[in-house]
């Protein structure tokens, strides 16, 4: 394997028109902004949407075919470097699997106020990480295992252009698609995404909860009844002393420290919205993506401000008996899917 080229999404020009028409119900939910926008290509929670954008803008850009798109987080990141071990950087610092999460989401916009030289920082990092896992000195067992434990956790996901392999794909955590209601699970849709044009989120603590209001057991062990959900969002930002990078500095609208979360609630698939609630009286947008219902919302919190939505959703036909939701991951390590089960 070699890394031949980097590229960053700020350096990616606004595409008009669109690289793709979306289509009505995600432009009708997310508008065209991850087709115009390389920062937004993943603001759709379908990974089969999210490759084929960004395979797209990189052609455009740089005349380029990719044949495969792969998404990673930091938190994955992390667990990569428990089987590398500690990379040296450049810069002099050494990335490990405890600060590689709070090195790359904030203390390197702390450290370099300059974005070239951010982007400087990221390159290195991203080289120095690849030769470790590229150099064959790796324990595969240790490597497959932190593998595993990301996808696990919807951190790392793959979008093939080759329809067989896509096809394989399909069925993995690593395809990243919407969520998926059948005979055993019943399962909600929790995806967030920064409006503040910032780094904010990284001062963001979300809280998810479901649980089954009234349900009843078939004898073959589907359910049918109402089942609750529940987000709780919590800007733990300080109030002052954040560089202007990080918090955004009021470019789009948002006071300094404060931060702007554009969240997207999926109903599991048969299942029709009977009550939604924001804690601050406000309302809902949304719309309906390949069958399931979408609620839409658009909170600014201060420092310390929290606010909860609250939604419920009944059955429709008998349903998966365990209640699940799947959750932006975020940058807590060792996230865990919220689940009830109708007893």
């Amino acid at each position: 394997m070699q890394l031949t080229q980097q590229d960053f999404a700020a350096a990616f020009p606004r595409f008009d028109p669109p690289v793709t028409d979306l289509g009505p119900e995600i432009t009708a939910i997310y508008g065209q902004s991850p087709a115009r926008w390389f920062h937004n290509v993943t603001q759709v929670p379908d990974f089969a949407v999210t490759g084929p954008l960004a395979q797209q803008m990189w052609l455009a850009k740089h005349g380029l075919d990719v044949d495969g798109v792969l998404s990673i987080d930091p938190v994955a990141l992390s667990y990569l470097l428990q089987a590398t071990g500690p990379v040296a950087l450049p810069s002099g610092d050494t990335l490990t699997s405890d600060n590689a999460v709070s090195l790359l989401l904030n203390d390197v916009y702390l450290r370099y106020p300059n974005p070239a030289a951010q982007n400087a920082f990221f390159a290195s990092a991203t080289s120095a990480v690849f030769a470790a896992v590229a150099n064959g000195a790796v324990d595969p067992g240790a490597l497959l295992a932190a593998l595993a434990r990301a996808g696990d956790e919807q951190r790392i996901f793959l979008w093939s252009a080759h329809p067989d392999d896509q096809a394989r794909l399909a069925a993995t955590t690593l395809a990243g698609g919407l969520p998926v209601t059948d005979a055993t699970t019943s399962s909600f849709g929790v995806f967030l995404n920064d409006g503040t044009g910032s780094k904010m989120d990284f001062y963001q603590t979300v809280d998810t909860s479901v649980l089954w209001e009234s349900c009843t057991l078939d004898a073959r062990g589907t359910a049918s009844g109402t089942a609750n959900l529940t987000v709780t969002i919590t800007n733990t930002a300080p109030a002052t002393g954040l560089p202007d990078y990080v918090t955004g500095a009021g470019s789009y609208g948002v006071a300094p420290g404060s931060a702007n979360t554009v969240g997207y609630l999926y109903l599991p698939e048969g299942f029709e919205l009977t009550n939604a609630i924001l804690s601050n009286g406000g309302g809902f947008g949304g719309g309906i993506h390949d069958g399931r219902r979408v609620l839409s919302f658009d909170v600014v919190l201060a420092p310390g401000e929290s606010i909860s939505a609250s939604v419920a959703a009944a059955s429709t036909t008998p349903t998966g008996s365990l209640l699940e939701a799947r959750v932006t991951p975020g940058v807590n390590a060792n996230v865990t899917r919220p689940i009830s089960a109708c007893l």
